[in-house]
């Protein structure tokens, strides 16, 4: 993949490994279901291979938790930070972190990206609900301003995030440890069917009936600006997380290119 950055997004250290296989993607740990001693050794792997390492903070934060979440990031050695709520961006920007931002900031617009440029962010991942011409239009201010964007080109694709557990609410108490063992999901009156994952913190995240893939379309893509690819491989098994970047890496469609999955919002009215 010439002229472009893989960013992954993993939750451990197999599927770290897995990422660097090809000797080409930095790393973002999520939080959400990752915990110390997993980011830790990540960490060491990315920092062994050469690659920037990044933390992702959970979404949801107190007032509580959040303060003793970045003094142990910063005891264990983390510099890179991405965070997905303003709360979040002020508190990691008083404690130094180099910064990034998440899909769930829904930066859309020239004015946010300025503002986080004030802030001190150097990379900052687009909203899910941007085109391509939308997109093309915010890299040419980035560029003008010196940020990185991202954009999210494969993977599970987080459409709420509650700390209300569904489990719990829809079928009593009895049921609530289930959410690890079995898995649950929402369907709608059409009978897709929307995967509902735990988190370590005990948060729902309720994510699309599809998965977003953009293989094969690696030119289109660059061709409006985006210089850096990011794939979520937080529910996705090694192997697979070696064979996605091997065809992304080759500009061709998956081997499963016939089941069900989306573009997400890229061709929307782009002519």
């Amino acid at each position: 993949m010439k002229d472009v950055e893989i960013i992954a997004e993993i939750c451990g250290l197999e599927q770290c490994k897995a990422a660097l296989a090809g000797g080409e993607a930095d790393i973002f740990f999520s939080l959400e279901y990752g915990g110390f001693d997993e980011l830790t050794a990540c960490l060491a792997t990315s920092t062994e291979a050469g690659k920037k390492f990044t933390a992702i903070t959970p979404v949801i934060n107190s007032e509580g938790t959040l303060g003793p979440l970045l003094r142990e990031l910063q005891r264990l050695g983390v510099e890179n930070l991405s965070v997905g709520s303003i709360g979040a961006l002020g508190a990691a920007s008083e404690k130094g972190f180099n910064l990034s931002t998440e899909a769930s900031m829904n930066v859309f617009n020239s004015e946010s990206l300025m503002f986080l440029k004030e802030i001190g962010v150097s990379l900052v991942t687009a909203s899910h609900e941007l085109n391509l011409k939308e997109i093309r239009i915010l890299t040419r201010t980035a560029r003008k301003i010196g940020v990185e964007l991202a954009c999210i080109v494969h993977g599970d694709v987080v459409l709420m995030t509650s700390k209300q557990c569904i489990a719990y609410n829809f079928i009593g108490p009895g049921v609530c440890s289930e959410c690890q063992s079995k898995g649950l999901s929402l369907r709608d009156a059409r009978g897709f069917r929307f995967p509902v994952m735990r988190t370590r913190s005990c948060t729902n995240q309720i994510l699309n009936s599809r998965e977003l893939r953009m293989d094969g379309q690696i030119g289109r893509l660059v061709s409006n600006g985006i210089s850096n690819l990011r794939f979520n491989f937080c529910h996705t098994a090694p192997e697979r997380i070696k064979e996605v970047l091997k065809c992304y890496r080759d500009d061709m469609a998956l081997s499963d290119a016939g089941s069900g999955f989306t573009r997400g919002h890229y061709f929307r009215g782009v002519e």
